[in-house]
């Protein structure tokens, strides 16, 4: 809505909304939304724009909107997005397409990660006396030093000096030289007598930043200033007893301290394994106020100056929060199983970063006290940085930067403006044609919206069946609601452009995984179902009723020996099912009743009698008169197996598909409107381009034509589906990427990776990946079953192929440059084109 809309034009449009007269009290359907608003919404919202919008507002997908909904949607549109910059943040991973191991990564456990800001390196200390510098901005290893018997606890830059000082487990507080780049100890002082060792630092700036305080804190609980000039000697004895080499700022700990930090606002503060906080005035030499809100010891605080609130956390495993200013307990940030080891703020979105022993991360919202997000071992795209041993945060580019053996970094941002998608592997994408916009969903329940004329995010909603996995999507048949399942058998109904859930499917089966859904609508009888089956073996339908929150299981249909990993409906009310066995059901949904039982025939591979799973159903209206409908199955072997469902039933053909030296399964299916064309997904990231031809022969029923394949994606193809009146498709993946593709192998891009305008070519990415027409040879379906399928015999230097059919004793040889079939007299049979 117009930002500058007045108070007149919002009276006429809800004269709008009054002018219906409807019994429902003046609710407006899509098609009086657009002719009586769209002069108030702008003259340049396109039909299907307004489209869009009608189907956020209309959350429970009733088909028509009220007046009270459309005030409220845009009331919190224009609060969301006055709040953009301080809503709804979370941590992004960094791109890892293509990662290897870094010459420069650490072998033994880094001890401490430190920001270089003048020259942007990062610093990593390892235990083995090692400093690896990393390029700030990509990641790049830069140098490493070795320096013996120098094991890090931490380490901390002086800017007036330029010099990084590092507190070492060897009793040592070390110099290194930084300006020249060379990196070398220009002088170290050693504490002498019964001293504790230096375990963290802190550098307090005076006089407009022209002089530094270094303080250090120690294992016996006391915190130093550390006076003495490096002039003096490169190694030498630290005096506690001498003034001109060091001053006691206080010795009020009781055990070893974990952190120090300088706060201009407050002071010097230092945390303890003792379980208290000290806040010091170094200018009167006063410990001012000692916090002891935990009860354990303490691992590490961040001030946030805009909330005058302290976040520490440790060994108890609660971040708590306090005010320094009375050492007031105000909150609590709850979630952590193990002890907290590392905190770190972004002061410009009030957002706390924490991480614990066992390598979580989570991200807090200090305004709500809500965590936002939370980074578990699944959430990295590499085990090997799964476990960080340090975590600091870069303001400077407003991300977090972890290190198990090389740096990685998590940018931080508001998810207005992020435009990636999924962090884990794809389950399915559905594409709505009205809209023009692909639906994708994850393992962890994440779920995106994407516009297919830009590529650019349109929504997102996370979490849609809390801790358990997301394991299948469908439409229903308006393209307006998304239908969820889950591995713990869930089913839900969600308005999939706000995220809200409309209804859930409740049954008395057991807790187990569905592997499909399906939603059918009979017009006829008026009728619309669910369908979901999966892991115990049965088909589970419910009634699609409008006014119930909870849908009550209706009836289940068995029959399948094993579990079940696909369905497919074909109007007015056949469903087939396929399981892991390999057996495909058809079922005829008003009596219940078996029309058909289709069996994979078994693998015969040194000795084995399995058989393929049926991995993805689809019916076929065929070509030409062929009586009945066609019945494609999707295999694990690598084939697609046609049958028909008319009379007896039958085995038509089997085709394989994709590369055959790769043995990749069939994973995902899909056909164009016109039922001509067909693309087909592979385990191992190929799509291929199948076309339906009418028969030329009457021995001939229709004709399979191989077109393009080329590698869509670096894992299994999980979903793909044709787009509505373009040669384009829309596929997903377990690499977690939604590409766009032309029907000829050109990536138009990656959704949230790239933008693009569809009818411009000059947007697109083009296909990076080889694209291969090589395999253009034809496969037959006859009229009658053979006693052995199609052989495919050799390929000569002129691009022969020879394909017999044993059981009618004939041969045809297929000419892949002139794309003709000839018999084996010569004669010409057709012209092979897609």
């Amino acid at each position: 809505m117009d930002r500058g809309m007045n108070l007149e034009q919002l009276l006429l449009m809800k004269e709008a909304f009054e002018s219906t007269r409807k019994p429902d009290g003046g609710e407006l359907t899509q098609e009086e939304f657009f002719e009586k608003l769209s002069p108030f919404l702008g003259t340049k919202t396109s039909r299907e724009a307004m489209a869009q919008t009608f189907m956020k507002i209309d959350a429970d997908c009733g088909g028509t909107v009220s007046w009270d909904e459309f005030t409220n949607y845009f009331f919190l549109q224009r609060t969301a997005s006055k709040n953009d910059d301080k809503t709804d943040w979370k941590l992004v991973p960094q791109a890892l397409s293509g990662w290897k191991p870094a010459p420069g990564a650490h072998r033994d456990a880094i001890q401490k990660l430190y920001y270089y800001e003048p020259l942007d390196r990062l610093i990593a200390c390892g235990q083995d006396g090692s400093f690896s510098f990393w390029n700030a901005q990509n990641m790049s290893h830069h140098k490493t030093y070795h320096h013996e018997g120098v094991w890090a606890n931490d380490c901390i830059y002086l800017p007036v000096k330029r010099m990084l000082a590092c507190a070492s487990f060897n009793e040592t507080v070390s110099f290194f030289d930084l300006s020249r780049g060379t990196f070398k100890m220009v002088g170290r002082f050693v504490c002498a007598g019964d001293m504790g060792t230096p375990t963290c630092l802190a550098v307090a700036l005076e006089k407009g930043g022209l002089s530094e305080r270094l303080y250090y804190g120690d294992s016996k609980g006391s915190v130093a200033w550390l006076k003495a000039s490096m002039a003096d000697s490169p190694d030498r004895l630290l005096y506690q007893d001498n003034p001109q080499d060091m001053e006691w700022v206080h010795q009020e700990h009781s055990d070893w301290v974990t952190q120090l930090s300088w706060q201009p606002d407050l002071g010097l503060i230092s945390s303890s394994l003792d379980t208290t906080i000290k806040i010091t005035d170094v200018t009167k030499g006063v410990v001012w106020g000692t916090a002891t809100v935990h009860s354990h010891g303490v691992s590490a605080f961040v001030y946030s100056n805009s909330f005058s609130v302290m976040a520490s956390g440790g060994v108890d495993r609660d971040i708590l929060l306090w005010e320094p200013s009375n050492l007031r307990r105000v909150g609590e940030l709850a979630g952590h199983t193990a002890p907290i080891t590392h905190l770190c703020l972004d002061s410009s979105a009030s957002q706390v970063i924490s991480m614990s022993s066992d390598s979580i991360i989570k991200l807090w919202d200090l305004r709500n006290n809500r965590c936002m997000q939370t980074l578990t071992e699944k959430s990295w795209a590499h085990t090997s940085h799964a476990h960080p041993a340090a975590m600091i945060y870069e303001p400077r580019r407003n991300r977090v930067v972890t290190i198990q053996h090389q740096p990685m970094y998590w940018r931080h941002m508001c998810c207005a403006d992020d435009q990636q998608g999924h962090s884990q592997p794809l389950v399915a994408v559905l594409y709505s044609p009205e809209f023009h916009l692909a639906v994708s969903g994850d393992d962890s329940g994440t779920i995106c919206v994407w516009d297919t004329k830009t590529g650019t995010r349109d929504g997102h909603f996370m979490n849609l069946h809390g801790n358990a996995k997301l394991t299948a999507m469908s439409f229903d048949v308006s393209g307006r609601r998304l239908l969820t399942a889950s591995d713990t058998g869930e089913v839900s109904m969600w308005n999939f452009t706000n995220g809200s859930r409309l209804r859930r499917f409740a049954h008395h089966g057991p807790k187990l995984e569905f592997t499909c859904l399906l939603y059918i609508c009979d017009e006829a009888r008026q009728l619309h179902q669910v369908i979901a089956a999966g892991w115990d073996r049965q088909l589970h339908i419910w009634e699609d009723l409008q006014e119930d929150e909870v849908v009550k299981e209706g009836r289940t249909i068995p029959g399948h020996g094993q579990d079940i990993s696909s369905m497919a409906f074909h109007a007015p009310s056949m469903v087939a099912s396929g399981d892991v066995s390999g057996v495909t059901l058809v079922w005829d949904l008003r009596n219940g009743e078996q029309r058909y039982r289709f069996t994979n025939p078994t693998i015969q591979e040194e000795g084995s009698s399995s058989t393929p799973a049926v991995n993805q159903l689809m019916f076929v209206d065929p070509p030409g008169c062929f009586p009945g409908t066609l019945l494609l199955t999707a295999s694990g072997d690598g084939c697609i197996r046609t049958w028909q469902t008319h009379g007896q039933g039958r085995l038509l053909d089997t085709t394989e598909v994709g590369l055959t030296d790769r043995m990749a399964s069939c994973t995902a299916l899909a056909k164009d409107s016109a039922e001509k064309r067909i693309a087909v997904g592979m385990s191992d990231g190929i799509l291929c381009m199948w076309k339906l031809v009418a028969p030329t022969q009457p021995s001939f029923s229709c004709q399979l034509h191989q077109g393009p394949l080329w590698t869509a994606a670096t894992a299994a193809v999980t979903g793909v589906h044709f787009m509505k009146d373009c040669n384009m498709l829309v596929v997903a993946s377990q690499d977690t990427s939604v590409g766009l593709w032309s029907t000829a192998g050109q990536l138009i891009g990656k959704c949230g990776q790239h933008t693009w305008t569809l009818n411009n070519q000059l947007t697109w990415q083009h296909n990076d990946a080889s694209v291969s027409h090589i395999s253009t040879s034809s496969h037959f379906i006859p009229l009658r079953p053979l006693t052995a399928c199609i052989d495919r015999i050799g390929v000569s230097t002129k691009h022969y192929l020879w394909a017999i059919n044993k059981a009618d004793s004939y041969a045809m040889c297929i000419d892949h440059q002139q794309q003709t079939l000839r018999d084996q007299e010569g004669r010409l049979h057709c012209r092979a084109a897609l």
